[in-house]
């Protein structure tokens, strides 16, 4: 979504570049590769999309500071109900406030399939070298090699190696980039327990909950075989070495 905001206010933006930390299970992983492979295909203007992470406990993100500023809004506010949320955030900077995208469950996309869909080769480069995912320091994608990934473990450009994700030989047949779509994560709304909705109920009879935000707790779905806790992590160190 930050991709097509960006895309659609720059025109004729040819480059992007984002700066994240390492954090395997958010952004230094496969799946990330691949959405920067498929937004390429999207926008027309766009040739080169780069994805730096920062130097593990060498490095201060803005998000730190964003979160921050948000604990601070958010302290003499009482929240109520999630979406209360977006105008803490939207508040927390006075100056060159913060934007903020409302998103429900048709907003996220199903990037193991993704994945499935682009790729039958993410274990070597293109000269047989095994890939150390968990090392990547740099990972870029260019419009005119639309079937590869190069990435670095170090910030020298010189340094940069490839992989062809749609390498032949492999299993699987060999797709056209362009015919990949994304598709949905989810078709409906995440139910929750019976238990924890009654729980949630009974702070809105008991008046914890102001009856303004009742309809809200009342619509919740839930069922009797969800269980209260939290989904498994869509990546884990394992799939990094995964073909």
């Amino acid at each position: 979504m930050h991709i097509n905001s960006v895309a659609e206010k720059n025109t004729h933006l040819k480059e992007i570049t984002f700066y994240l930390d390492t954090c395997g299970g958010q952004n230094r992983n496969q799946y990330v590769a691949f959405v920067m492979l498929y937004a390429l295909k999207q926008h027309k203007s766009i040739e080169i999309i780069n994805h730096k992470l920062f130097e593990c406990g060498h490095s201060e993100m803005e998000a730190d500071s964003i979160h921050s500023a948000v604990e601070r809004a958010k302290k003499n506010t009482q929240i109520y109900n999630p979406s209360q949320w977006d105008t803490v955030v939207s508040m927390a900077r006075k100056k060159n406030p913060y934007i903020v995208i409302p998103m429900n469950f048709r907003d996220f996309s199903d990037l193991k399939s993704l994945r499935k869909k682009m790729c039958n080769n993410m274990k070597k480069t293109v000269d047989n070298k095994t890939i150390n995912w968990l090392l990547v320091k740099w990972i870029k994608v260019d419009k005119a090699s639309p079937d590869a990934i190069s990435f670095n473990y170090c910030f020298e450009e010189e340094k940069f190696q490839t992989v062809n994700v749609q390498q032949s030989g492999l299993r699987g047949r060999k797709r056209a980039m362009q015919s990949i779509t994304l598709v949905p994560t989810y078709d409906t709304k995440l139910p929750i327990s019976e238990a924890k909705k009654a729980d949630l109920l009974s702070l809105c009879s008991s008046g914890v909950i102001p009856a303004t935000y009742h309809s809200y707790y009342e619509n919740l779905p839930c069922g009797k075989s969800i269980k209260d806790n939290l989904p498994e992590p869509d990546m884990d160190e394992d799939d990094e070495y995964e073909t």
